[in-house]
């Protein structure tokens, strides 16, 4: 799945070549910048999971999961202005909740408010390790300490390990 996606940006830029970049509407250059980092950090996830890292893959898909509601939600010229005019490096261009609760509106599911609910809890379930939750990272299980010391580093290929690993690629490579 990685591959394809990644493999899908060539012929998406090719698509485009010879065309100057100033003549193309704001909406598709903003998501074509947003697709070329979501290619990049899917490759990421993969690699990350591949080696043991699966903490480290979830927090990018994390930042996957934003950035493709991103791409979603950039669609219409006001909106393209707003992120492309965002000046602020400490903050997101808009919450995540926001830009997810409008994106399933748009989408026209049947019941919106759970399916929001249900995509937002996703992103926050990718984001525990981003936040060092002490819950996931196996500070509670003192049998581990004595496998690795009171220092837990390194790859993790336990069956706990390829359980996030899945749960990172499964959810780096979905649509909402």
């Amino acid at each position: 799945l990685i591959g394809r996606v990644y493999n899908l940006v060539p012929p998406i830029n090719r698509a485009f070549e010879g065309r100057a970049i100033t003549g193309m509407p704001l909406p598709l250059k903003v998501r074509l910048v947003l697709l070329g980092r979501l290619a990049d950090d899917l490759v990421c996830v993969g690699r990350l999971c591949e080696i043991g890292y699966s903490g480290q893959g979830c927090t990018v898909a994390a930042s996957i999961f934003e950035v493709a509601h991103t791409i979603a939600y950039v669609g219409n010229d006001k909106r393209a202005r707003a992120w492309s005019s965002h000046n602020d490096p400490t903050r997101p261009f808009k919450p995540v909740a926001e830009i997810v609760q409008m994106n399933v509106n748009a989408a026209g599911f049947q019941d919106p408010e759970e399916r929001s609910r249900s995509e937002y809890r996703l992103y926050r379930q990718l984001c525990w390790l981003k936040h060092a939750n002490p819950l996931l990272m196996d500070f509670r299980d003192i049998n581990s300490w004595e496998a690795h010391g009171t220092l837990d580093y390194g790859p993790n290929t336990s069956e706990e390990g390829i359980r996030r690993s899945w749960f990172a690629l499964q959810h780096a490579g979905r649509t909402m």
